[in-house]
Parts: C-alpha cells; sequence; structure tokens
C-alpha cells in the first residue's frame, strides 16, 4: 500500500518524514582547503565478464596490497595501497539493503559509478592505516562507517546537513562498499569522522547501527516523543525498527499496516498497538482507534 496514495484518508498526519534522514551524530565539519582525494573503485579483473550491474557477482578485484600489519591480519592480494591519511578496514559484517538489490539488478544507478562493489550498511576493524588515525581511534578498534563522505565546504555542510551535501560520495555508490574482505577509507571520510568505534559490539550489531541511526534520526525530527500516534506504512526491517523505537521514545498508540501477515505479527511483537493489512476499510479503523484528528506522523 503505497504511503502516498493513502496518507490523505488516515487523517491529517502533521508530520511525514524522508527515508533518507542522516545519522543523528554530531561530527564537527572542518572546511578542507583542498578537493577531498577519494579512491578509484576496485576494477574487476576476471576475464570475459562484462561490467554491467548484473554481472558483479564473483568477480575477484585485483589491486596492490598493503604490507603485513602484524596482529592484526593480513590483507594480503586484492586490498588497496593506501595514501597518506587513509586507512584499511577488514569488513567484520555487512546487510544487503533494498538499494543494493536494486543497484544489482540495474534499476538505481544514479550516484553509482560502474563498475563498483556494493554495500554501505557494514562494521570493521582497522587493520592499517598510513600515517596516525584520529584520536581516539586505534588498530584493532571495531568501527560502524557512516557511509556518506561529505566534501565539508558546501552550503549544506556549513550549516552540519551534511547527507544533503551537494558534493558527497557513499560507500557503496562512488565508493567501493562492504561486501568485500577489505575496504579503503579514504583520507576525506577519516577528516568527517565516518569511522565510529563500537569495540564491546557484535559486528552484526554494529552494522545495523546505520539503518537504525537513519530510522532513530527521522524520528527526532519528528519530535516522537511528544507525539501520542504514529502509522508506520510497511513492517519490513526499517519499518520494524522505527516501530521499536517509537515505544522507547514513549510513543504510546503506534498502526502497523503491512499485507504480510507475518510481517505484522513480528509489528505487533514489537510494540504496535494495531496492525492492519490494506483494505478498503483501513483508514476507517485506523481513525477509529486513534481519534480526533488521526495520527500524528507517519512513515
Amino acid at each position: 500500500m503505497p504511503a502516498k496514495r493513502h496518507s490523505r484518508r488516515f487523517g491529517r498526519p502533521r508530520t511525514s518524514i524522508s527515508p533518507c534522514a542522516s545519522w543523528p551524530l554530531h561530527r564537527k565539519t572542518s572546511l578542507w582547503p583542498v578537493e577531498p582525494r577519494l579512491p578509484s573503485p576496485f576494477i574487476p579483473t576476471t576475464p570475459g565478464r562484462s561490467h554491467d550491474p548484473g554481472s558483479l557477482k564473483g568477480h575477484r578485484c585485483e589491486t596492490s596490497h598493503p604490507q603485513r600489519t602484524p596482529g592484526h591480519g593480513d590483507p594480503g592480494h586484492g586490498a588497496p595501497s593506501l595514501e597518506p591519511g587513509d586507512c584499511l578496514l577488514r569488513v567484520e559484517s555487512a546487510l544487503v539493503c533494498g538499494t543494493d538489490i536494486r543497484i544489482y539488478e540495474g534499476k538505481k544507478k544514479k550516484n553509482v559509478t560502474y563498475p563498483t562493489v556494493m554495500g554501505h550498511e557494514f562494521s570493521g576493524t582497522v587493520v592499517q592505516s598510513n600515517g596516525p588515525l584520529p584520536e581516539g581511534l586505534e588498530l584493532g578498534d571495531l568501527v560502524a562507517v557512516y557511509p556518506i563522505v561529505p566534501c565539508g565546504r558546501c552550503a549544506a555542510c556549513v550549516r552540519g546537513r551534511e547527507n544533503i551535501c551537494r558534493n558527497r560520495m557513499a560507500f557503496g555508490y562512488q565508493i567501493p562498499g562492504g561486501f568485500a574482505e577489505y575496504v579503503h577509507v579514504p583520507a576525506a571520510a577519516m577528516r568527517a569522522g565516518n569511522l565510529v568505534k563500537v569495540n564491546g559490539v557484535h559486528p552484526n550489531s554494529a552494522a545495523v547501527i546505520e539503518p537504525l541511526a537513519c530510522a532513530y534520526n527521522g524520528l527526532k525530527l519528528i519530535d516522537a516523543p511528544v507525539a501520542k500516534a504514529l502509522l508506520v506504512v510497511g513492517c519490513g526491517p526499517l519499518g520494524l525498527m522505527h516501530i521499536r523505537l517509537a515505544r522507547a521514545l514513549g510513543v504510546e498508540q503506534i498502526v502497523a499496516v503491512d499485507p504480510s501477515e507475518q510481517r505484522l505479527k513480528v509489528a505487533a511483537e514489537s510494540g504496535a498497538r494495531l496492525t492492519l493489512t490494506p483494505e478498503a476499510n483501513t483508514a476507517r479503523e485506523i481513525r477509529d482507534f486513534i481519534g480526533g484528528d488521526g495520527v500524528d506522523a507517519w512513515w
């Protein structure tokens, strides 16, 4: 059930939020005097294979490799060389986002540099650096990765809105991402604070931080703690994150709509007070449950 088509029928939601909300990280923006240097993508070199989006699976990436870092694993052949300020991550866990599937199928091409290594939701261990690491970060640290690398100079960046930077690049789009053994983190990303240390967290949980942070930031934008009623249309992973976070933030009336009974069951277990499949009377049922002017916000 497309949210836009049905949003008017669910009363008058005061706020809707974009699924492209950025991480709620308070990162100091620096104005770089020079263009940030970003790595060239790994070039698949398997003979006889085309480089269209549907043929990336199975490629090996061959570039020069850094020297071994004792105690932190050997990146070995296939890992990229590091320029001053760069670092290398050994990928510990990576998630498949719906966007990754669209890129693989060739349905999502905007801002994607082909050939590419996908994966923008991942965690990794810092195994090598060319130069000192940022304060508080050491070799061997487990990190979550904020995927958007901002330019640090445009009007959006100056205002602290790096997620809408006009010159932004991102892991898994223009920069090789987490569907690999190792990820080259450029100096621009290191300066921007894209690596967030999360020692003590399971790598799988660390990889979930990126989509969870998007959901949390979206709920902050709508001031969820003062909302009385929230509608979640679609109970996939991100929708379920919204439900659980909204409950944790104190939203009492949460309505979930999804055609899948299994997903609705999980939505109820996650904190949804009312679960519905999209039917002709769905809007009326929501109004009867919420009362008044309907929901305060919807996703």
